[in-house]
């Protein structure tokens, strides 16, 4: 004769088990229609931020270095060029930009400082100042600017107008623009992340109230890709 005591317990855990499946079955529909839409809506307005950003920081340089009585041309322009998708890979284009302008300028000034003594065409004076960057980029690629930063400053150089200032020129006005890029995405993933509820950036990857953190090899995979 089976025992009571055992059937009624049965009975209970069974019951709640049933209990349990179907409050999970249900709330799963739910709990993923609402992980999908809030994927969606961080989505569009990363996309939206994006486009926002990019057109915003271009405008910005260009009316800033114009008021600084400076050519607006290359700062929009640099401003654009450093903008990427994430934070991270901003700053990183940011870094390679600076440093990559400061080696351009300095090549360009010495290689015309030198081709002005022995009367060198500017065409030649070109390719000597792109082929010297070109050795240092070989090894460091993210300074690959160097290398059109001096058909930019030799290009644009007047006669009446001393080869340093005209260089300082055109390089503030690239800088100034890659800083004024690199603000603008900054300012827009504090704005997301305040409007999305998000946790600080992280540097492979951003962790959300509905994306769960990523493992730690995993982001380092992507780390490695991205770069």
């Amino acid at each position: 004769m089976p025992d009571p005591l055992c059937s009624r317990s049965e009975i209970f855990h069974e019951d709640r088990f049933t209990a349990t499946t179907a409050s999970s079955s249900t709330s799963s529909p739910t709990a993923a229609l609402t992980n999908r839409a809030a994927s969606v809506a961080s989505k569009t307005a990363r996309a939206i931020a994006f486009i926002l950003r990019c057109s915003g920081a271009a405008t910005v340089a260009y009316e800033l270095v114009f008021f600084l009585g400076l050519q607006g041309l290359w700062a929009a322009m640099s401003a654009m060029i450093v903008s990427q998708e994430r934070l991270h890979e901003t700053r990183s284009s940011l870094t390679g930009r600076i440093l990559g302008t400061l080696l351009g300028i300095g090549v360009t000034v010495a290689v015309n400082e030198i081709g002005s003594r022995t009367a060198i065409s500017t065409a030649v004076q070109m390719a000597i100042a792109v082929a010297l960057c070109a050795l240092v980029v070989r090894e460091l690629p993210t300074l690959r600017v160097a290398m059109w930063t001096c058909p930019i400053i030799l290009l644009t150089a007047q006669p009446s107008v001393p080869m340093l200032l005209v260089a300082l020129h055109r390089g503030s006005e690239v800088i100034l623009g890659a800083i004024i890029g690199w603000t603008v995405h900054w300012l827009a993933e504090v704005l997301v992340d305040a409007l999305a509820g998000s946790e600080p950036d992280l540097r492979c990857g951003r962790v959300t109230r509905h994306e769960p953190a990523q493992p730690a090899d995993r982001q380092r995979t992507e780390h490695i890709e991205g770069d």
